[in-house]
């Protein structure tokens, strides 16, 4: 899904936000999606355009929904954003 637009981007970052909010939810939904989004990006959507800017807007979102959620996450998107960076620097 998050191949498609950033609207769609936007769209799941909420959906994932609302989970978190209910009453019931575990506290580890926003930390899952997150990382599986990761996982996804970094395995199956890497270097296709559409798919950076839409995998950066869902970033984006769910930490400005749900920042205090996003926290546990911080170490899986350094890690992320370290490997981004010397995937960069051999272009």
């Amino acid at each position: 899904m998050l191949k498609g637009s950033d609207a769609t981007a936007r769209t799941i970052a909420e959906g994932v936000n609302l989970m978190a909010s209910l009453e019931n939810a575990s506290k580890q939904i926003v930390f899952n999606a997150m990382k599986e989004a990761l996982q996804i990006y970094t395995s199956q959507l890497h270097r296709e355009t559409q798919s950076e800017r839409s995998f950066a807007t869902f970033i984006t979102e769910i930490s400005r929904l749900c920042p205090k959620q996003c926290i546990p996450a911080i170490p899986f998107i350094v890690s992320f954003l370290e490997v981004e960076v010397c995937l960069y620097e051999q272009v």
